[in-house]
């Protein structure tokens, strides 16, 4: 009989720390936390420094022991945040812990999110795959059937329906005259500017550009230079722009430290066209620089035009002057400011 109540007594004890073991077996919320700055290394893309996203910030909700819910932020292509659920597993060795998920937003974007966690550091890898076939494509500017540049979409709309423009030597005019000025001045520069164009939407949410220039010896060629979204139901495209080149201070003391240039597109036999939508084209409005600080900027196109297009300067600089104190006028009332861009072949 003893030995029956010693086996028995073992038994519960047993039973009570394999009960006590699981219990505790709590990693998701152990981990739970918000990660950023010094505690946070997130990559979108392989983990190479360029895919570094240097404001990214990672909160982690647990959900039940090994489960939890992420807030990525900043570290989503073209989305300030973006939330998913992952699995937590804590490492044998008690040391780190492993996070893993996968979300898919309908023919949107589709998230794999790798991480893992020692001495309180989150390592995370984030890769995204862009599902609108829409929209993943290399494009060039667009071209009339003549093959004449058809690629700026412009037009101003002010109180009085005029547009005056001293600097560029027209009397009078009417913003219709003004908006055909500037689209046949923009579509000229284009095509001076850039030949060859190839704007890439890569599939994993990175934008990529190459072109040949006379302003530029060997051309250009600029790989990942931001990344994008694009939601499919509302047809808005997003990308990302860095407020460190508006804001003059580190991106870090910025309180929202990406700018998302949103547009919104259409498509007509393959042509995409894309509008600044309009809560951005205020923001952009309010940026315009005037009278001594855009004179400043516009002295730097003396050095950037080549020799055999000189010619265009004064003229050239007379039209941004007059189109900068039109834009930044009180008779402004409206504005749709884009462009069209075609599959390239």
């Amino acid at each position: 009989m003893k030995k029956i109540y010693y086996l028995s007594v073992v038994l519960i004890g047993l039973l009570t720390i394999v009960s006590c073991s699981k219990d505790n077996d709590t990693p998701a919320k152990e981990l739970a936390d918000s990660y950023s700055g010094a505690s946070l290394i997130a990559y979108n893309g392989d983990k190479t420094e360029s895919n570094k996203c240097p404001n990214a910030a990672i909160k982690v909700t647990a959900i039940d022991n090994n489960n939890a819910k992420l807030d990525l932020q900043y570290c989503v292509s073209g989305y300030a945040s973006y939330e998913m659920e992952a699995k937590v597993i804590k490492t044998k060795s008690d040391e780190s812990y492993t996070i893993t998920g996968t979300s898919t937003k309908s023919g949107e974007i589709s998230v794999d999110f790798s991480g893992i966690v020692t001495n309180g550091v989150l390592t995370a890898t984030i890769k995204n795959t862009i599902l609108s076939t829409d929209i993943v494509k290399t494009w060039t500017v667009n071209a009339s059937s003549t093959g004449t540049l058809d690629f700026i979409n412009f037009k101003a709309t002010t109180k009085s329906g005029k547009a005056n423009m001293p600097n560029s030597g027209i009397a009078n005019a009417t913003t219709d005259q003004f908006n055909e000025t500037l689209t046949t001045w923009i579509n000229m520069i284009v095509g001076i500017g850039v030949n060859n164009t190839k704007l890439s939407m890569q599939s994993d949410g990175y934008v990529s550009f190459s072109a040949v220039s006379p302003f530029a010896t060997g051309g250009i060629d600029y790989k990942n230079i931001t990344r994008y979204s694009y939601d499919p139901s509302t047809k808005i495209l997003s990308f990302e722009i860095p407020m460190s080149l508006f804001v003059k201070s580190k991106t870090t003391d910025v309180s929202t430290p990406i700018f998302y240039l949103k547009f919104k597109c259409s498509f007509e036999n393959g042509v995409l066209t894309a509008n600044l939508d309009e809560t951005t084209t205020k923001m952009l409005l309010a940026l315009i620089p005037t009278g001594t600080t855009l004179a400043g900027y516009l002295s730097q196109l003396d050095n950037l035009f080549p020799a055999e297009y000189a010619f265009m300067l004064p003229i050239l600089k007379g039209l941004i002057t007059d189109t900068a104190n039109i834009l930044t006028s009180d008779d402004l009332t409206s504005l749709v400011l884009g462009g069209k861009l075609a599959p390239a072949k």
